[in-house]
This record gives C-alpha cells, structure tokens and sequence, in this order.
C-alpha cells in the first residue's frame, strides 16, 4: 500500500524524486550560469588587452592592425576553410551510395 503525500493526492515516493529533479535542474542552470560569466569576463579581458595596435607583416605590405581583429579573422577563415574541405568527403559518400543503389538496380535487372 502506498502513502500519499500530504494533500497532494500522489504517491509518496514520486514528490521527492520531483523535487530533486527540480533542484538539480536549478542547480544545472546556476552552474550554467556561473560558467557563461566567467567565459564572458575572461574575453572581455581577452578584448581589452589585445586591444592596441601592432605593426603585422604581412607577405606584401606591412599595417598596424589590432591582434583581436586578426585572430577573429583566423579563426573565420579557418572554419571557412575546414568547411570546404570537409565538403567534398560528404559529397563522395553520396556517390558512393549512389552507386551502390545504380549496382543494386543491376544486379536485380539481370536476375
């Protein structure tokens, strides 16, 4: 026989394991919360002293440029550039795959 809980009309032993999915949730959410305001002091210090000038030599002509706005334009063509070459694999397994089905198509054709 289960026991109610009180004035809530549902077993006893379901309330409590509520509850503490509640306070994990919570608990998730504050530690979220936590990381995402360190994260965020820690790039606006990043900002902050990558913030003056610096002469860069680049191949052919020489600019004072600050390091963030390089970096950021690293990474951005880094991704640009991983993108595209991880295109191509995606494209040639969809060929494979066709050929596969073209085999298959073959093989049934001719019995």
């Amino acid at each position: 026989m289960q026991h109610e809980a009180s004035g809530t009309g549902e077993p006893s032993g379901s309330a409590p394991s509520d509850v503490q999915a509640a306070r994990r949730a919570i608990r998730r959410r504050l530690i979220q919360a936590v990381a995402l305001l360190v994260l965020v002091v820690i790039l606006v210090a990043f900002v902050i002293e990558n913030s003056t000038r610096v002469k860069i030599s680049f191949v052919f002509f020489t600019r004072e440029v600050r390091p963030i706005w390089l970096m950021l334009t690293c990474a951005a063509l880094g991704a640009l550039v991983g993108f595209l070459l991880g295109r191509p694999g995606r494209q040639l397994r969809g060929r494979e795959d066709g050929d596969a089905k073209e085999r298959g198509r073959r093989r049934d054709a001719n019995g």
